[in-house]
């Protein structure tokens, strides 16, 4: 199809316009005008500079668009996760990268060293905080069910939040993942007034956290069923 057999004696072609566009892209196409040139149409791929077709530009655009609804499923997961206010709050910086991390600090010249205080090991990045370093790996043993072995293939955090918090493993793990991360990450505030806890500490209050979490939302579960209300609100959080 060439651009030549839209137009009619040097108007555009309204009756071909409309049996192939709608009316609000040929809305957009009256804004043009008329095309004058002599020289033969080609073929333009609009997503790539130089308007050449091309597989890299392909991906980037498919990335993108995966991205945005991966993006939605992660904030609908975190809003039905069954926990306090806070903590969906954490969740949300978390899987946006929004943590002041060394890493971070280091990018503002806050800091020259970067490395993660408990392990030794670098960078301290928000996936290392939650999930790599060696201290969180000991926390999580034992605290979640069928945990994706991601590390090498995932370089980024959405997917594995999204496999405890989408449903798809269940509501236990997604309580028990969202009160983990949210304590490591206090853990390491905790570390500046030498406060920092042990991973078997930090698995105790999770697990006691996770029952005060799901008894109060059973208590209120009725209560929301029968007014039609929407989730369940931990109170005093």
């Amino acid at each position: 199809m060439l651009v030549a057999e839209f137009v009619l004696n040097g108007e555009w072609n309204e009756v071909y316009l409309r049996a192939y566009l709608s009316e609000e892209f040929i809305s957009q196409v009256r804004l043009h005008p008329v095309p004058t040139e002599t020289e033969p149409d080609i073929r333009v791929w609009r997503l790539s500079p130089n308007v050449v077709f091309s597989l890299r530009t392909t991906y980037e655009v498919t990335d993108m668009v995966d991205g945005l609804i991966l993006n939605h499923s992660i904030w609908r997961s975190i809003w039905k996760t069954p926990t306090m206010q806070r903590v969906r709050i954490f969740l949300w910086l978390l899987n946006h990268d929004r943590l002041l991390t060394n890493e971070e600090r280091g990018r503002r010249h806050l800091i020259e060293d970067t490395s993660c205080k408990i392990c030794d090991g670098g960078p301290k990045t928000t996936i290392h905080v939650v999930r790599d370093c060696p201290f969180a790996r000991a926390t999580r043993a034992g605290l979640l069910e069928d945990e994706p072995d991601t590390t090498f293939f995932e370089p980024h955090i959405h997917r594995w939040s999204l496999h405890f918090l989408s449903g798809r493993s269940n509501i236990v793990d997604s309580t028990i993942f969202a009160s983990t991360c949210w304590l490591l990450w206090k853990n390491r505030n905790d570390l500046f007034q030498s406060e920092l806890k042990t991973h078997e500490q930090i698995q105790f209050i999770t697990k006691q956290l996770r029952q005060q979490i799901h008894t109060a939302f059973e208590q209120e579960s009725t209560i929301f069923v029968a007014g039609g209300g929407g989730t369940p609100r931990v109170a005093g959080h």
